[in-house]
Order: structure tokens, then sequence, then C-alpha cells
């Protein structure tokens, strides 16, 4: 049976997390009386298959390279590569504090969540530690061919999502 979004009238099915048009919570937030244990990643959801996160992130990257070749090449305008980097990183920190999705997630029907509670954690563990840490650890040799095959873990978390305490699950 449906279960009617509270911020936008969209039906969702009754197990629903989040709103598949808007992104809000389903479920009310409540403030537990005592303590209760961190769920296991499995009954977070389920998990994004790794395929539609590969290709998400391929998509992630082209909204980010061909634009700028295309800025830097054709154009050649340094100063509008910079207004065009600033607006490409302030959209998906955007998304991502907000939803939980970039660009390429959102296409591919996936998001982050929080593995303790299942939910978005929002602009310190979406986009400080698994934008910006991440990005800055790649600078190390050989991290990022690492990170990516963690995907192959049971769980299917890549070191970021260790770091930062997250899981892709299906939107």
């Amino acid at each position: 049976m449906p279960v009617e979004c509270p911020n936008c009238g969209t039906a969702n099915p009754d197990n629903a997390l989040y709103c598949r048009n808007c992104g809000q919570l389903m479920e009310p937030l409540e403030v537990p009386e005592q303590p209760r244990p961190a769920p296991e990643v499995e009954e977070l959801g389920i998990l994004a298959d790794r395929l539609s996160r590969l290709i998400a992130s391929i998509v992630d990257r082209a909204t980010l390279v061909v634009p700028m070749f295309f800025i830097l090449f054709i154009l050649d305008s340094v100063s509008l590569l910079v207004v065009y980097l600033a607006a490409w990183f302030l959209v998906q920190a955007t998304l991502l504090t907000t939803t939980g999705q970039t660009v390429g997630k959102k296409a591919f029907n996936v998001r982050i969540v929080m593995v303790e509670t299942g939910r978005n954690g929002g602009f310190v563990p979406n986009v400080l530690v698994r934008m910006v840490l991440n990005g800055a650890l790649g600078l190390i040799p050989f991290y990022s061919l690492v990170d990516v095959l963690f995907i192959f873990r049971s769980d299917r978390r890549c070191i970021h999502d260790l770091i930062a305490g997250t899981v892709v699950v299906k939107a």
C-alpha cells in the first residue's frame, strides 16, 4: 500500500525510507527513550549495486571534466573555468547535503546514508569527508585504486564510506 510523502504528496512504497520525488524522510523523526543498537548494513535497505555506483561516478566525473576541457581548450578562459568549478562544487555539495545524492547518484537512483541511522548524513560526512577529504587522499599514490577495490567487500563499502561512516543504498 503506497504511503504519501508529508512534504510533496508523492505516493511511495510503504517501506520507503525517503520520498522518491523530493528526498524527504518518510518516517517521523523520533527520539528513542533508550539507545538502540546500530543497524546492520543489510538492514538499511537494498545496497546499491556496484555497476550503478560505477556509472554514477562516471557521470559525476563527466559533468566535471567535459565542460572543463571545453572551457579551457575551446573558449580559452581560465576565469570562466574557475566560475564553472565553483558552480559544479556548489551544486554537488548542495545535493549531497540535502538528499545524499550527486547528479550521477540521482540519475541512477542511489543515495548515501549513515550506517548508524540509515539517514542522510548531511554536509560533514557527505561533502567534507567523502568529497573533500577523499579527494585530498587521492593524491597518495595508488589510494584511489585501493579505494575503488574495496567495493568488492560484502557490504560494498569503499574506504571513503568506511571513513565517513556511510553506505550507498538504492533510493
